[in-house]
């Protein structure tokens, strides 16, 4: 049977009381407005053009300013997906009607410190069961 020496379990134990410790006390990350990435369907079909991303990011501008949102400068990065339809007007393209039909926190971006905490709680007692059932007799 592998057993682990006494020695080495006490910088373990200390190991996962500091991250406990971080995980715990942790502020929040410094960051600026939360951010979007819009998730566009064009009426008809079809990507949109230049003109049309420009017109729509003008009608969203005053609503995003208000709110104090931003665009994300890339998916990963965006703290809300928004979800909406552009329906070009048939005399001049480039203008039209935009529908947001949804606004959903974009889950991939957040990191859960309370998760990541549990997660760390769950190991070291993980870990000092472990060392409990691999001590020498002698203990």
């Amino acid at each position: 049977m592998n057993r682990t020496p006494k020695k080495l379990l006490a910088p373990l134990m200390i190991l996962a009381a500091l991250l406990m410790s971080a995980c715990a006390t942790s502020a929040p990350a410094v960051r600026g407005a939360p951010a979007i990435v819009l998730a566009l369907q064009i009426t008809g079909g079809g990507a949109p053009t230049a003109q049309q991303i420009a017109t729509i990011e003008q009608m969203l501008a005053p609503a995003m300013g208000r709110d104090g949102l931003s665009f994300a400068k890339n998916p990963e990065s965006a703290d809300y997906l928004v979800s909406a339809v552009f329906a070009p007007d048939p005399v001049d393209p480039a203008t039209g009607h935009l529908t947001v039909t949804g606004i959903d926190p974009d889950e991939r971006s957040r990191v859960n410190l309370q998760e990541m905490r549990d997660n760390v709680m769950k190991a070291a007692g993980e870990l000092q069961n472990w060392g409990a059932s691999h001590a020498s007799p002698d203990r």
